[in-house]
């Protein structure tokens, strides 16, 4: 658990059985950190149904600290509620991190050219989709991705992209046209990775509910570049 500051909520004390003059925020932390909770998620308890069975379980005890809380108290308490809420976000974006770093099947790290060969697969949220195109279409949902890279230990050379719309809604505003969600589309696209940090997408097509696209496009700085349909 994080190390806050913060102490002066140290001056409380719990009357506990062989410590008389114990921190009530350490006596806290001890008791969560003795608590079997992994065998009560083994059980089939859920996270929220183990922490009420802590409570029920020290209700006295917890009755006691009550007892003889102030504002202050009440202030550190809010700090430590911040700091288990940050706890929470380190721990799923090291999730994230991991599962990215799982989904690369193959990695040769050589200085040759095209020796590098990374497969990656994921999803990509609303947000992101939405900030790459403009306003006139907009994504709900995500999309699925599959990707594959070959380069050297430095830099990819060229690759190939698919991306699964299933999952996603879109509204277009230039085209009388609307994909609803769970319908399927996908989009395939070769890529090459020019010198300018150009990304050039070849040979993409587009397949999905009364459309159809075939073209190019390049991508730099987090935009669309270029877009040139096939007639």
């Amino acid at each position: 658990m994080m190390k806050l500051v913060k102490n002066s909520f140290m001056k409380k004390f719990i009357n506990k059985k062989f410590n008389k003059h114990e921190p009530w925020f350490k006596w806290l932390t001890r008791e969560l950190n003795s608590y079997e909770a992994f065998e009560n998620f083994d059980l089939g308890k859920n996270p929220e149904d183990v922490a009420e069975d802590f409570i029920s379980k020290n209700e006295i005890a917890i009755s006691e600290v009550f007892d003889s809380f102030d504002e202050e108290d009440k202030d550190t308490l809010e700090q430590f509620l911040k700091l288990t809420e940050c706890e929470l976000h380190v721990f799923k974006i090291l999730e994230k991190q991991l599962a990215l770093r799982s989904n690369v099947r193959f990695v040769d790290f050589k200085k040759k050219n095209n020796s590098t060969s990374i497969s990656l697969s994921g999803y990509i949220d609303e947000k992101m989709l939405n900030g790459i195109v403009n306003n006139e279409i907009k994504f709900t949902g995500k999309v699925k991705t599959e990707a594959n890279f070959v380069g050297d230990s430095f830099n990819f050379n060229i690759g190939d992209l698919l991306l699964d719309f299933r999952d996603v809604k879109i509204e277009s505003y230039i085209l009388d046209w609307a994909k609803p969600r769970f319908s399927s589309m996908v989009l395939r696209s070769d890529i090459i990775f020019s010198d300018n940090n150009e990304i050039d997408f070849y040979n993409f097509q587009v397949e999905g509910p009364l459309i159809q696209i075939l073209g190019d496009f390049k991508f730099k700085n987090n935009r669309l570049l270029n877009l040139n349909l096939e007639n």
